[in-house]
């Protein structure tokens, strides 16, 4: 009897020092089923490195995994990995850093080639003099129209544009400027990271904002709120019509996929109504291009496994089984534009070479002239941003009284500098 207990006694120890090795060996990543990028990376790094014992753990939204992670996270708990993406998280990325709760990657991201990517992206990740954040991949806003409405009326960039299509149709109830067919709620912070025009940098922390530069990007937002009732009318009245609604639309303006909203276009316009295709992609006030951050990940400064932690953002800034010819309607299957040079020119050859799914058929290949955009883009790039959307609903809120029409540009900006001077201090 007492020799069959030492021996129940060896195996449990043996069992849970095999369970203890197991789970530390372990190393886990959380992603929510709809992000396509995560999911395809993470599926084919989960075969080609079986070895590491990656743990996926999958939500429904990303509302529920924010709503797990703040938990987590401020027990010092979590994920070793941890993926983002702006256009579906409110998370503050600024408060993040502070509270020492995402590992520094300054060496790692050194060791990264600046041959092989777009570097001033790669920046976007660094708050506070740190490289907190390894961004994944990017997008830049569009504006798209019938080009022979634009040669008619001599437009140039989408501020103007938009502005004076507003002044023209003012009195039309059945034509409008501008849909608005954007993810992000903060609409004014939007235009500022498009037009260049900081408000806290993120770099260093400090208020940098200039009250009339804001002003201008005030102004240019309200322009969207005054027509939004017009706006509704029409794109409900003509939901199921594309030639009816651009017909009476002037500009879409949209933050899909550029890369492969370009060539969608591209091929609807022409199909739909009697013109080919315009873009005019936002420029910043000064010259240059903004990119945007869309999806981006960091490593829990509690985990373990640091090594595998960052081995994993490597493989998903590398990841290269991206195929473009996929519809924008189908949200498992949408794509932003690559960090790595090679994918991004492998993005271009494809998307001017092969045709892709698309309403009622096919669409592209694109165009030599618009493939030619695309391939131009990255070096007009000069700034790039990872979108701090908390802090962005705090300048949404604050001037909210202004694009409503019920109160001054100076009132509202006067109370937002107090609410972001109580912010940064909190």
């Amino acid at each position: 009897m007492k020799k069959r207990m030492i021996h129940l006694i060896l195996v449990m120890c043996i069992t849970w020092l095999l369970c203890g090795c197991q789970q530390e060996d372990a190393f886990e990543v959380y992603a929510v089923k709809t992000d396509a990028l995560y999911q395809s990376a993470l599926n084919e790094y989960v075969k080609e490195h079986s070895g590491d014992n990656l743990q996926v753990t999958y939500f429904d939204s990303y509302e529920d995994m924010e709503s797990r992670l703040k938990t987590e996270l401020m027990s010092g708990a979590g994920p070793d990995v941890l993926l983002f993406n702006c256009y579906y998280q409110a998370e503050d990325i600024y408060k993040l850093c502070e509270g020492n709760t995402l590992l520094v990657l300054d060496k790692q991201v050194k060791s990264l080639s600046e041959t092989e990517y777009f570097q001033g992206i790669l920046d976007a990740g660094i708050i506070n003099g740190h490289q907190y954040f390894i961004p994944l991949s990017w997008n830049v806003l569009q504006l798209y129209s019938p080009k022979d409405k634009v040669d008619e009326n001599g437009y140039v960039d989408p501020y103007t544009a938009v502005q004076k299509e507003a002044e023209v149709l003012a009195a039309e109830e059945d034509y409008g400027p501008t849909s608005l067919s954007i993810s992000r709620k903060d609409r004014v912070q939007l235009f500022a990271e498009v037009s260049g025009v900081q408000i806290i940098d993120l770099k260093t922390g400090e208020l940098v904002v200039d009250k009339e530069k804001l002003r201008e990007i005030a102004e240019y937002t309200k322009v969207f709120y005054d027509n939004m009732d017009k706006m509704r009318a029409i794109t409900q009245k003509y939901k199921n019509d594309f030639g009816g609604a651009v017909s009476h639309i002037t500009f879409l303006l949209e933050d899909y996929p550029f890369m492969n909203n370009l060539r969608f276009y591209e091929t609807l316009y022409p199909q739909y109504t009697a013109s080919d295709m315009q873009v005019m992609l936002y420029e910043q006030l000064e010259g240059g291009m903004t990119a945007q951050v869309v999806q981006y990940g960091a490593i829990n400064a509690n985990t373990k496994n640091a090594d595998k932690a960052w081995n994993l953002l490597n493989y998903l800034l590398d990841y290269t089984s991206v195929e473009m010819n996929f519809s924008k309607y189908n949200k498992t299957a949408i794509y932003y534009a690559p960090i790595k040079k090679e994918v991004y020119e492998d993005c271009v050859e494809q998307l001017t070479s092969k045709k892709g799914p698309g309403p009622g058929g096919k669409v592209g290949p694109l165009s030599e002239e618009n493939g030619k955009i695309l391939s131009e883009l990255p070096s007009q790039i000069k700034t790039s941003v990872i979108p701090n959307v908390a802090l962005g609903m705090l300048v949404q809120e604050s001037l909210d009284p202004y694009l409503s029409g019920t109160e001054s540009f100076d009132h509202c900006y006067d109370e937002l500098i107090q609410k972001l001077g109580l912010y940064l201090n909190e």
